[in-house]
């Protein structure tokens, strides 16, 4: 939370982009879709541990730690630090095995320091860390490099224990590793102290935040075996009151080819744009749809001309100014990683609280054409913003139900609708991908919201890219939190899903013909619901399901009010659809 006084007022907004139909260079159609993306399943890669292929006779294991016969007898077991590869079904390097499936658990994370109002405008080094879960059967040893440095891990990794005050942090052994199912808080950059700071000594304490437009570094987190990822700026609850955070993709989900987006409107601060690299001489080249201001090494750009920039390995481009870069192309010479954020977001605009906002976004062959909404528990019957953006021409929505959604979306369009009610919301075909986020409206919209919670936004997951078990974190500082599920069926029928800390999840509501379900973790001050606390936990099922966790901060909880962060708990980031946008003039 960060509150300059104003008053907020709302209406469906709408900002279209020009768009015209030419050749690309390369002789492809403006839009190209490579093959028929309308083929539904058959043109769709399966999630990770179903090989999918008729007649196989093998295939992974969910967790990918087997190979399995038929009809799902082991046939063999891939133990230690190997893994089921989906192509041949043979035992390989797990880290190998978990890039070429493409989703979110992976060997290799880039965490980038974006823009941040508590260090822009009121002069805080705030904390920022990544939170690594291992997901794999035996012992994950971690490493850190970036900014020209290795680092050594044991000075700023920190194993969580407990939660609220009580929380404290044991130290991390590099000789031990982080065990299965443990959780690791990495403290990446910030100066020692009471919260918005970092708790122990972080790896640089400060110097690794882009102000403004500008050329910056990542921190690359590696692994001997898959994990998790999130990243989270700043670190340390109700007392950071400006959080924001992203689930992280692994490097084998990146691609070359995007759809940008920005996490708001300008409002008090500026939304911002990352594009990170793994390789060096990666040139990306972006068709923007405004003004690039530049700066700061950053060349200045006109709308709908190329820009082009070339960044190394480990380096980050920051794109931050008033105006949007919501539904640009961006295209690479090489995979690079795209990040969506905000410095401090008024949602919606003029809303008299803002907080920090940043999203990891996949790449244009990962975007669905379905997604199913719904938003997080409400906190005082509030309604949940919505943001969908347009990736090609002649995009046509179809409804679940009435909730003032667009029946038309053009190419980098942008269309918000307000709305309590959960919907299903798909174009024609696979042809016709596009993306969707959900917002959580800032403190003081209404005086019921009063300290709880603050302005978020959060990625939506297709159902195509649905997995059947995450392992994911809620940040045990906050005192509320919560997770969003939703299923679909799966062989005629919707399976059961399991969470660790709660067992089989009840109470599913119908929404189209998928079904949804909020369980809570912790509330009002720290409050366990059931048996369930926060920290690390497992959740699965027989058939795929979508998972968003959420969390706030209280006027229950001394200390914690007005802040709130969400992410996706997991994906998989796999090609389901067969479209390329160039980036060519519109």
């Amino acid at each position: 939370m960060y509150a300059p006084s104003k008053h907020a007022a709302l209406a469906l907004l709408c900002l279209p982009l020009f768009v015209a139909c030419g050749a690309a260079e390369d002789g492809r159609s403006r839009f190209d879709v490579e093959s028929d993306a309308g083929a539904g399943d058959a043109a769709t890669p399966p999630p990770l541990g179903d090989s999918g292929v008729p007649g196989a006779t093998r295939r992974c294991s969910a967790d990918g730690h087997a190979i399995l016969d038929g009809s799902g007898a082991v046939v063999e077991r891939c133990g230690g630090t190997r893994g089921c590869d989906d192509v041949t079904f043979t035992c390989i390097d797990a880290c190998q095995a978990a890039a070429a499936q493409a989703h979110a658990v992976g060997c290799e994370y880039y965490a980038t320091y974006m823009e941040q109002v508590l260090a822009t405008t009121l002069g805080q080094t705030p904390c920022f860390a990544a939170i690594v879960a291992n997901t794999w059967d035996t012992p994950a040893h971690l490493s850190v490099d970036g900014f020209a440095s290795t680092f050594a891990m044991e000075q700023f990794t920190r194993l969580p224990v407990g939660s609220g005050d009580a929380i404290r942090y044991e130290p991390y052994s590099a000789d031990r590793g982080l065990a299965p199912g443990q959780v690791a808080v990495v403290f990446l950059s910030g100066e020692e102290g009471a919260a918005p700071l970092c708790p122990v000594p972080s790896a640089i304490p400060r110097g690794t935040m882009v102000n403004g437009s500008g050329i910056g570094s990542s921190f690359r987190i590696r692994s001997d075996v898959p994990v998790v990822a999130y990243e989270i700026n700043p670190y340390g609850g109700g007392a950071a009151h400006t959080t924001g955070a992203s689930l992280l993709l692994a490097t084998g989900a990146w691609g070359t080819n995007y759809v940008a987006a920005n996490a708001y409107a300008h409002d008090l601060a500026d939304p911002s744009l990352n594009i990170v690299a793994m390789a060096d001489d990666t040139k990306v080249t972006m068709v923007p749809r405004t003004d690039i201001v530049g700066g700061n090494g950053v060349p200045a750009g006109r709308a709908n001309v190329p820009w082009t920039i070339t960044l190394q390995q480990g380096q980050q481009v920051q794109l931050s100014q008033p105006a949007e870069l919501t539904g640009s192309v961006v295209q690479s010479s090489k995979p690079v990683g795209l990040m969506a954020g905000h410095a401090c977001a008024r949602i919606p605009v003029s809303n008299p609280y803002c907080d920090h906002a940043e999203q990891m976004i996949p790449q244009v062959k990962a975007l669905g054409s379905e997604y199913v909404g719904v938003m997080h528990l409400p906190r005082a019957g509030e309604p949940g913003l919505w943001r969908l953006v347009g990736v090609v021409p002649g995009t046509k929505l179809t409804w679940s139900s009435n909730v003032g959604g667009p029946s038309t979306l053009g190419a980098g369009e942008t269309a918000e609708l307000l709305t309590d009610a959960p919907f299903v919301v798909k174009s024609q075909d696979d042809a016709h991908p596009f993306l969707l986020f959900s917002y959580m409206i800032g403190n003081q919209w209404k005086p019921a919201l009063d300290g709880i919670g603050d302005a978020d936004f959060v990625l939506g997951v297709p159902p195509k890219q649905w997995m059947n078990q995450y392992v994911f974190y809620t940040d045990p500082t906050y005192p509320s939190s919560h997770v969003v599920l939703v299923r679909g069926k799966s062989e005629g029928a919707f399976r059961d899903v399991t969470l660790d800390c709660a067992g089989l999840v009840h109470d599913w509501a119908a929404v189209g013909d998928f079904e949804y379900a909020r369980v809570e973790l912790t509330r009002k001050n720290f409050e366990r619901v059931g048996d369930c606390a926060s920290g690390r936990h497992e959740i699965k099922s027989e058939g795929p399901f979508g998972l968003w966790v959420w969390g706030w901060g209280s006027p229950d909880a001394p200390g914690t009010r007005d802040v709130s962060y969400g992410y996706p708990g997991g994906m998989n980031v796999q090609p389901i659809n067969r479209v390329y946008v160039p980036p060519v003039p519109r």
